[in-house]
């Protein structure tokens, strides 16, 4: 890809993958945009990036541990992905950025 994917990049992407219409204010594309996103964690969208699937890995890791800390101690903390789910969200990422690529 090369380029930094834009929330529509992602929305078509995560359509596809899931077989179903997601729209651009939909909590997952803006979700798995930030993941791709993110400066502090860089994500090297290329297509010979062999060391993708730990990038998102790591991405996805560090997103919900953000998450955990900024919810921590009130009512939203409950919407924090459990392990089960990260490791689904990783695996969706990546194939979202795989369809992408």
């Amino acid at each position: 890809m090369g380029r930094v994917p834009t929330l529509e990049d992602v929305r078509k992407a995560l359509s596809a993958v899931k077989g179903s219409t997601f729209h651009i204010d939909d909590g997952l594309v803006y979700i798995y945009h930030t993941i791709l996103t993110d400066e502090n964690h860089p994500i090297d969208l290329r297509y010979n990036n062999t060391n993708l699937y730990i990038q998102i890995k790591q991405g996805v890791s560090y997103f919900c541990d953000r998450m955990r800390r900024n919810l921590k101690d009130t009512d939203r903390a409950a919407i924090v992905p459990s392990q089960e789910e990260q490791s689904a969200m990783i695996k969706e990422l990546y194939d979202v950025v795989m369809y992408m690529l």
